[in-house]
């Protein structure tokens, strides 16, 4: 078997390791070591794996076989990240603990999503390596979701960050958000039409805008809709917020107890239509999550937007996850907050 240099990608949210994730390849090199994987004990640093653009950890190694290996190596595999791994190979003495330096940097135009990470140690002697154990991590690609500057309030009025919900989005405020598109469809092809999302948020709510190009938007009407799914990590509870082309809101929660309609006016929202697009603006008071305030700096919340289009040739299309797992919590794509400007 050739010899290969590791190469790993990852994107995208969580990344979980077990033991049932460890799977055993027997070797037959020469001496053979590779009889006892069970006692070659890998351990990566972090368990949890959100990835903005890129970022670095270890992969520790503990040898407690009867003898050690003359070199190993760590290679990798996934469809999101340009991964980096050193040093490309070591020796592994028996009773010694050592660690590999890995970095993941998120590849241009990678969808968010969660996508697979797989491991692979080799052993290598000579011109040979031979596959010895190999195991599985899970990588979400994070996006940053950025913080409004508070106004200063004029004398005798409260402060404002300038966001209006009137569904133009035309308030500078919106220049600062974060852009989410490449939206694909329920076949796995990039949607047609497109979908924009703009995000940001302030001191008292969660703001949303999206642009639902629509060739016929007289057309789009109560089953022409833009849902928000919403997952923040205390808790367990996934909402459900939904905003359709006539101007409709509902609003859902799913947690330990079961599902339950949200009153839909704790929540603003506008619709507007143009010649090719409608336009829906939201805002959400942090009030509505039960919460004081917004997330902490360096909180991350998972999202997905799913589009469902009724004007014309119906489609699903949706911004984080694969087909067959759009509507999974685990696929979603992260919102990382940022700090106050």
């Amino acid at each position: 078997m050739p010899r290969r240099r590791g190469l790993l990608s990852v994107l995208g949210a969580t990344a979980l390791l077990s033991a049932g994730l460890l799977t055993v390849a027997e070797g037959h090199l020469c001496d053979n070591v590779y009889r006892q994987p069970d006692k070659l004990i890998v351990k990566p640093e972090l368990m949890n794996i959100i990835v903005k653009d890129s970022i670095a950890f270890k992969v520790f190694l503990q040898n407690n076989m009867d003898r050690g290996i003359e070199q190993i190596r760590l290679g990798g595999q996934s469809p999101a990240f340009d991964v980096s791994v050193t040093p490309e190979q070591m020796q592994l003495p028996q009773g010694a603990r050592v660690f590999f330096n890995v970095e993941l940097k998120t590849k241009p135009n990678t969808p968010s999503g969660s996508y697979p990470l797989d491991f692979r140690l080799y052993a290598v002697k000579g011109n040979a390596e031979q596959e010895f154990k190999r195991f599985s991590l899970g990588g979400t690609v994070a996006r940053v979701v950025p913080r409004l500057p508070e106004v200063p309030p004029a004398e005798g009025s409260a402060g404002q960050t300038g966001i209006q919900v009137d569904g133009r989005v035309a308030e500078p405020a919106w220049a600062r958000a974060l852009v989410t598109s490449n939206f694909r469809n329920t076949q796995g092809a990039p949607a047609s039409p497109q979908t924009v999302a703009l995000t940001v948020f302030d001191s008292t709510a969660f703001y949303f805008a999206f642009s639902c190009l629509e060739p016929e938007p007289a057309g789009a009407g109560a089953k022409d809709s833009v849902a928000l799914r919403l997952s923040p990590p205390a808790g367990g509870a996934l909402y459900s917020l939904t905003v359709c082309a006539d101007g409709t809101l509902a609003a859902s929660v799913r947690d330990k107890d079961g599902v339950r309609d949200v009153p839909a006016s704790l929540l603003s929202a506008k619709v507007t239509r143009a010649e090719a697009e409608w336009t829906a603006e939201m805002a959400v008071p942090w009030t509505f999550f039960a919460m004081e305030g917004p997330p902490k700096p360096g909180e991350t919340w998972g999202l997905n937007i799913v589009r469902q289009r009724a004007a014309g040739a119906a489609q699903t299309s949706f911004w984080a996850g694969l087909p067959g797992n759009y509507e999974d919590p685990a696929s979603y794509g992260q919102l990382l907050f940022a700090p106050e400007p």
